[in-house]
């Protein structure tokens, strides 16, 4: 009996093989979708039949539209930890060469990806999950960034370093949005200078 209890209770191996698939098919889907919807405009039924699955599977993957959003979230925050890794695991004095690596990679990365950052965007003001997901994103970020700058300094941080961090961030974050949302500006002009311009502020400001 135990043993058939043992089996009962395992799923079916193609349910397994499927979950996986299902997941991304969804994540694809709404990729897609953010292309020619407004996440406000996105239903569930045009993910599902983009996807080609149930609504049913659709709920046993994610609560919300919004939970399929904070999931591609948390996906490009791990592209950005890779982008920003060499940096953030290195000893000794910032590059202003090795931001600007950095910042050229992370620009090409959420062009990459344009809809869905107009979607975090949207998303962050509306939806407390995406909010809270960009956010651990953003902290995740900082607190690299800090210990950074702590070796950066051989130790010894400066007053308001964590300030300087903070507002480092912050105008990263602002050039970026202004690069992506309003490409007459001066900061949509090229992603190089961007790149450029961010890498000198970096290093200008941890001089």
């Amino acid at each position: 009996m135990a043993g058939l209890e043992l089996v009962a209770n395992v799923p079916p191996r193609g349910r397994r093989r499927r979950a996986p698939q299902t997941r991304e098919a969804i994540l694809t889907a709404v990729r897609e979708l953010l292309a020619v919807r407004r996440l406000d405009d996105l239903q569930v039924n045009e993910i599902v039949e983009r996807a080609g699955i149930s609504r049913q599977t659709f709920y046993v993957h994610f609560e919300t539209k919004y939970s399929v959003i904070a999931a591609l979230i948390a996906d490009t925050g791990e592209g950005i930890f890779e982008i920003w890794a060499p940096l953030f695991d290195g000893d000794g004095p910032i590059a202003e060469s090795d931001v600007r690596t950095c910042s050229r990679s992370t620009i090409a990365h959420w062009r990459a990806q344009a809809t869905l950052f107009s979607a975090t965007i949207e998303g962050w003001h509306t939806d407390q999950e995406i909010h809270d997901v960009w956010n651990d994103v953003l902290a995740e970020f900082e607190s690299r960034f800090a210990a950074r700058v702590r070796r950066h300094r051989g130790g010894t941080p400066r007053h308001n370093d964590d300030m300087l961090v903070g507002a480092l961030m912050e105008a990263f974050q602002r050039c970026l949005y202004l690069a992506m949302s309003v490409p007459d500006s001066a900061f949509g002009r090229s992603d190089d200078d961007l790149a450029d311009m961010l890498a000198a502020l970096w290093a200008a400001a941890l001089s």
